[in-house]
């Protein structure tokens, strides 16, 4: 794949990678009582459809979260925030209850884990640190292994269901493009007739890649004769995965309008991987909308009763 540039973030929903992702999920998500609650151990203080939850179980899944940012300290204080993230974690306990799983994720989790203690001594917390840290939470390494499997199996849980409904969302294809920019300094319409001339020069037989590289305003791909190789399409743009997956291979396609510009699209191949290899990029960008989706339209009506 081409290096990364301006023109390919522009086409592109580009993913953080997985700790950037997990932290934001923890940001957004995780922001409970501390560890000084005073709930008596082993009391039920939420019921869902088919379980409950015990303060105990919750205290747990805070910590974790502290361990991960201890600045949750303050915010946990309040209880509203309290609510909505005991709420957040029945819904993360239901799905995962719901999940028989495609792989076994445990060492995967345990490399994450591996991963993030490094990425934390980088930035100069030593391990004496985070050993502190885990005693202090009366955390093990095992519970945090533990909290991050639940991540990826509740992951899996979504891409698994999102490719039993609608698989052609995971094909994989090979584009030539060429981006006609719709700017402060080019108007759409002088855009269009512009990416018409383009076209019509194609359909005269001009060669792709000489006319990417002399009109395309995209410079992530312009000097590899406008190629993106083997990109998921489900990280496009709508207008341009829609061009990817309707498109006949070989032939170019009419103009299409995204809010960059024109794009002019040859699809050069297209295939569907296995659901075992699902490119993690995928994988994070189907687990948010599914669990956005979730936690918005269903989990409402799971919930039965919170006790706090």
């Amino acid at each position: 794949m081409p290096k990364i540039g301006r023109g390919f973030e522009m086409t592109l929903k580009i993913r953080k990678i997985f700790f950037v992702s997990l932290m934001v999920i923890l940001v957004l998500t995780l922001a409970a009582c501390s560890n000084d609650q005073e709930a008596t151990p082993g009391v039920v203080i939420a019921e869902y459809s088919g379980g409950q939850v015990l303060d105990t179980e919750f205290a747990t899944y805070v910590n974790i979260i502290k361990f991960f940012d201890p600045t949750f300290e303050e915010t946990i204080k309040d209880a509203e925030v309290n609510e909505q993230v005991l709420k957040q974690f029945i819904g993360e306990k239901y799905l995962s209850e719901q999940f028989t799983g495609v792989k076994d994720n445990q060492s995967l989790a345990e490399d994450t884990f591996e991963q993030v203690k490094l990425s934390m001594i980088t930035a100069g917390i030593t391990e004496q640190d985070l050993a502190n840290s885990l005693k202090d939470l009366k955390l093990t390494e095992e519970e945090v292994i533990d909290f991050i499997q639940r991540y990826y199996g509740i992951q899996d849980y979504f891409v698994e269901k999102k490719y039993q409904e609608d698989q052609e969302e995971f094909s994989v294809a090979t584009v030539s493009h060429i981006l006609i920019e719709v700017s402060d300094n080019r108007t759409d319409e002088d855009a269009k007739a512009r990416a018409e001339e383009v076209l019509a020069k194609l359909d005269g037989g001009g060669d792709f890649a000489q006319l990417a590289a002399e009109y395309s305003d995209d410079p992530g791909s312009k000097d590899v004769g406008g190629k993106y190789e083997n990109v998921p399409v489900i990280l496009w743009v709508p207008e341009f995965k829609e061009a990817a997956l309707t498109q006949e291979i070989g032939e170019v396609g009419g103009l299409v309008r995204s809010d960059f510009g024109y794009h002019i699209i040859k699809v050069d191949s297209r295939s569907l991987p296995e659901l075992t290899e699902i490119d993690p990029q995928v994988a994070e960008t189907v687990y948010n909308e599914g669990y956005g989706n979730f936690i918005t339209n269903e989990l409402p009506s799971i919930i039965t009763e919170i006790k706090l």
